[in-house]
């Protein structure tokens, strides 16, 4: 059995107190250099942004990060005024700076449709577009080609009951469009065929 006093001994024994504070400190040291990785915040889309379209900050909510994840992205909502969505992003993907230009790429209108849109259109995917005449002895016909799809919008007065969409289209297309709202005339909205 050891007696106390040779225990006593032992325990003011500078190596084995300079040894604890040495583990100690290495712990701890460590800890703190492999500690939380360096992070910066990230644009993530909050919905569909189709495109062609304006950037918002309100679109768009920060996330944290990896500094070394997020050189290609978006850092802090820095983009410039005017500046438009390149190609489509969806709802909770992180914006990359790749997808940010400046060309408008065609006029965004709203029009009424005749028709629900397919359950599988999502914003940016590209259309045709065909007015439907309000008098039946016209005909359909085709009124806006390679147009990008937007977004579906809610009506919410209970008496006029119209779907409505958001499309974007060429410029040359916007008069035969115009024209045809003027007459009262709906649209319908397929998928462009490949």
């Amino acid at each position: 059995m050891i007696s106390l006093e040779r225990f006593t001994h032992r325990a003011r024994d500078p190596r084995l107190l300079l040894g604890m504070v040495l583990i100690i400190g290495g712990g701890v040291g460590g800890a703190a250099l492999a500690g939380t990785p360096d992070i910066v915040m990230v644009a993530q889309a909050k919905t569909d942004i189709a495109a062609g379209n304006n950037l918002n900050a309100s679109d768009f909510a920060l996330v944290p990060v990896p500094r070394d994840i997020a050189a290609s992205y978006v850092q802090n909502l820095d983009f410039a005024d005017g500046s438009r969505v390149r190609k489509t992003v969806s709802a909770g993907e992180l914006l990359a700076v790749s997808s940010i230009g400046r060309h408008s790429g065609g006029v965004a209108v709203t029009l009424p449709l005749s028709l629900p849109v397919a359950s599988d259109m999502t914003p940016g995917d590209e259309v045709m577009v065909w007015r439907v005449p309000h008098n039946k002895d016209s005909q359909a016909s085709t009124v806006a080609q390679h147009s990008t799809f937007v977004r579906l919008l809610e009506q919410r007065s209970i008496g006029d009951g119209h779907l409505m969409a958001e499309i974007r289209v060429n410029q040359g297309a916007l008069n035969a469009i115009v024209e045809a709202l003027g007459q009262g005339d709906n649209f319908a909205v397929f998928e462009a065929q490949e």
